[in-house]
């Protein structure tokens, strides 16, 4: 299970794309951010990061992302296995806190004693 990926995708506001992609690589993630256009191509709507994630590596990045969604307008994100999404709209911390839950009874990853099992503030 462990070598398993999932796919992180978040919708969010301009100034919230960099912020989240500089997060993810600075935990060794890979991820893209790109402009999501209106159904004429003419303007952005919003931005679209998108990241694989090792199974193992989700909670902490949930946990970074409970961060962000302090700071900024974060519109949906969703952790996307191969059986199975989860998603949220309009995150808060707690959204986040609660998305993570559900992931791990899905996934069976166990709670561990790092950074990534303590609760964000709320």
């Amino acid at each position: 299970m462990g070598s398993e990926r999932v796919t992180l995708v978040a919708v969010c506001a301009e100034d919230a794309a960099q912020p989240l992609v500089d997060t993810l690589k600075a935990r060794g993630v890979a991820a893209q951010a790109s402009g999501r256009r209106n159904l004429d191509g003419a303007a952005v709507t919003s931005w679209m990061v998108v990241a694989g994630v090792a199974l193992k590596m989700a909670p902490d990045i949930l946990r970074a992302l409970a961060e962000l969604v302090k700071q900024f307008r974060v519109g949906r994100v969703e952790m996307n296995l191969t059986e199975r999404t989860f998603a949220v709209d309009n995150p808060g911390p707690a959204d986040i806190e609660e998305l993570l839950r559900q992931f791990r009874a899905a996934t069976e990853l166990p709670e561990g004693d790092d950074a990534a099992d303590r609760r964000p503030d709320a």
